[in-house]
């Protein structure tokens, strides 16, 4: 093949630019190498000159480092544009770069410089997104999991637009990937990207190409957990949410396998067990955390977590509701009302219910502390109402309520226990009457769902059932206590189901059930009815 005009053949700083600056060549040039035996040549030639031989290469003089480092401060200059005889001056000392280049490239040919080239490109990209990344990720996503990124922050501000920056490093991730689609850290960053902007199918997947390429990489393991983590709490499907966070758990643990000290798998597998409903793991496995962590952001968190678990069973809220009243301390009482919110009414109700059995003014105050706090945190004030009707009592009607209060929890010791549900039955009905005329309606839902339940469960006599249930919703609805109106949906709800075979009707009734709890933050109601 004949040498091109000479105008359009390679320079010496086309060779320089080629190596050195793979950002800067263009498409012509990459044609022109391959279809210019000349330059091709050349270059073969300059390898050839470069190939390692068994004599050591002498060093070079002062002199000569000098002309190299003038020659690579004027790189790209006009003086520099022609071409240079190479008898004249060697091509390692005119063009240093290349000369390095070229020995590690002995043998491979153009191939490799063109790999190499690729390889700068992609890092550039990869490295401009990695600033992105600093600047506006956050390693707490949705549903509180942690990720921490795969490389040290050094980013000191934080991004105007983190959307906008989360968007041009989903860019320049693609890109780097586009030119070197083996590239893992820009995968596993492209995933890191994805889970910032909770698209958590498309996170899984770059995770899961990953570990296709590095099976055991804990990185990689732990992002697909927290995929399936963050996927599974927003799936609305039951079973579908359950086997993600089983899923993400096998991931977690996988991952502290291979590495038992990382706090962020550590932390993550306990938030997971917490979620799956396997608490009393979840607070061993946080205070696993604690031991090595106590003080961090993540820390606190896990604490709160930790008091949720231990506040979820009722004697413990009860016992924390008149240890803080014996103390006197607001303070306690008005976090206990921040922290479980759903557990707050039946706290309100049991501690007004034992001042008038005991007298106690104590746990009345506690009473009067929780229900401001528990408003404010839930926008339900129907407790206020609760505060009035004991506060109105006389004495002789305190006392009614004292022997009505006994009388119901003698009769529940006795034939509960024992699964005597006819008796319990018969022995609450001349309860009712005496309740309503003390305008006790709050007791009311209690007894009504009492006797419900005991002809659900023990007769399967579910259209007398359904009746005491909407007898509770009624009651309900008179106190305007929104936990008690989602409990007397929920229970109606299967009565409907049994009795009707309603699946519309009973679904309508959840419908409205999940609607109150999510705006009164009564969880355990919302995870119900979904």
């Amino acid at each position: 093949m004949t040498k091109q005009s000479k105008d359009r053949c390679f320079t010496e700083e086309d060779f320089y630019t080629y190596v050195t600056k793979p950002g800067l060549v263009s498409a012509d040039l990459d044609r022109h190498l391959l279809a210019c035996s000349a330059c091709r040549e050349e270059l073969a030639g300059l390898l050839r000159l470069l190939q390692p031989s068994e004599t050591p290469p002498e060093e070079p003089t002062a002199a000569e480092i000098e002309s190299i480092l003038a020659l690579i401060s004027k790189a790209g200059s006009e003086e520099t544009r022609s071409r240079i005889a190479r008898e004249r001056r060697s091509w390692w000392l005119r063009a240093p770069a290349i000369a390095a280049g070229a020995v590690l490239a002995a043998g491979l040919g153009l191939s490799w410089l063109i790999l190499l080239r690729d390889r700068w490109k992609s890092d550039a990209f990869y490295a401009e997104a990695q600033t992105l990344l600093e600047q506006c990720y956050s390693p707490s996503l949705d549903h509180g999991v942690r990720l921490d990124l795969p490389f040290a922050a050094t980013a000191r501000l934080r991004a105007a637009e983190p959307k906008e920056a989360l968007e041009r490093a989903n860019e320049l991730l693609l890109e780097a990937l586009g030119v070197r689609p083996d590239m893992v850290e820009a995968r596993l960053a492209l995933g890191y990207v994805y889970l910032n902007q909770s698209k958590f199918e498309r996170a899984q997947l770059e995770f899961q190409k990953v570990l296709q390429k590095r099976s055991s990489d804990p990185r990689a393991l732990l992002g697909r957990g927290v995929s399936l983590f963050e996927a599974g709490l927003g799936s609305r499907d039951p079973a579908e949410r359950n086997n993600r966070l089983a899923s993400a758990l096998a991931d977690f643990e996988a991952v502290l396998k291979y590495d038992p000290g990382s706090r962020e798998a550590r932390y993550d597998r306990a938030l997971a067990l917490f979620e799956s409903g396997r608490l009393d793991e979840a607070l061993r496995e946080i205070d696993a955390y604690l031991a090595r962590d106590p003080d961090s952001l993540w820390a606190e968190r896990l604490k709160e977590i930790a008091s949720k678990i231990r506040l979820n069973r009722a004697e413990a809220v009860d016992r924390e509701v008149e240890r803080a009243a014996e103390a006197g301390d607001a303070g306690a009482l008005a976090k206990l009302a921040t922290l479980v919110p759903y557990q707050t009414p039946r706290a309100i109700r049991n501690a007004l219910k034992k001042s008038v059995q005991t007298g106690s003014p104590r746990l009345a105050w506690a009473a009067a502390v929780l229900e401001p706090t528990y408003a404010s945190v839930t926008g339900d004030g129907s407790y206020a109402r609760l505060l009035r009707f004991y506060d109105g009592l006389s004495p002789p009607l305190r006392s009614r309520k004292r022997a009505l209060d006994s009388r119901l929890q003698a009769l529940i010791d006795l034939h509960l226990r024992d699964l005597k549900l006819e008796a319990l039955l018969t022995g609450t009905e001349p309860l009712l009457v005496p309740f309503r005329a003390l305008g006790d309606h709050w007791q009311l839902v209690d007894l009504h769902h009492l006797r419900g339940n005991c002809l659900f469960y023990g007769s399967s006599d579910y259209g007398r059932a359904q009746a005491e249930y909407r007898r509770m919703l009624e009651a309900a609805n008179r106190t305007g206590a929104a936990d008690l109106v989602a409990r007397s949906l929920a229970a109606l709800a299967a009565a409907e189901m049994e009795r009707n075979r309603s699946f519309d009707s009973a679904l309508s009734l959840l419908s409205r059930m999940k609607q109150l709890a999510e705006a009164h933050r009564l969880d355990p109601w919302v995870a119900f009815a979904s």
